[in-house]
């Protein structure tokens, strides 16, 4: 005798559920990808040290004992740099160290994709207004604005400033 096949809803809805599911995920793989993508690059942690503001110290007649000098630092970042060759020899005309010098900190350091690399410290008013003019000529420039500790009396108060 033949067995009457009887209409099964659960199953029914089970297999409308996941070809559901099996049309959502092409959209999202195949039509939507490129776009997801490239929102998923931009979409990262960065690390980057942030140095505390450090205060001046004074003695009893409000004469300074350290004093804080403002300065800038030059960094790259390693994501965003695209011709490395190019961007150590416009770094090596502001920064007091040769092209080869920076080429191999960049090359050192390329892995630390999403890290600032520190490239040279208390470098020249000149030096930050090229860097900021060619801005977007080398994106992966990046400048901090630090401060330098003078110590007015480097032999004595050592306990007390920190040096």
């Amino acid at each position: 005798m033949l067995k009457k096949k009887s209409f099964n809803p659960p199953l029914l809805i089970i297999v409308f559920l996941f070809s559901l599911l099996i049309i959502k995920l092409y959209d999202l793989q195949v039509i939507k990808g490129e776009e997801f993508s490239e929102i998923s690059l931009n979409n990262y942690v960065r690390i980057k040290k942030i140095k505390p503001v450090r205060g001046e110290i004074f003695d009893s007649d409000f004469q300074p004992i350290v004093k804080n000098k403002p300065s800038f630092s030059v960094y790259v970042l390693p994501s965003k740099i695209k011709n490395g060759k190019k961007l150590s020899e416009f770094l090596a005309r502001y920064i007091n160290s040769s092209e080869d010098e920076i080429w191999n900190i960049i090359k050192k350091n390329r892995f630390r994709y999403n890290s600032e690399i520190l490239i040279g410290s208390n470098i020249s008013y000149d030096a930050v207004i090229a860097f900021s003019e060619n801005n977007n000529k080398f994106p992966g420039i990046i400048l901090r604005k630090e401060s330098i500790r003078k110590y007015m009396y480097p032999n004595k108060f050592t306990g007390y400033t920190g040096f």
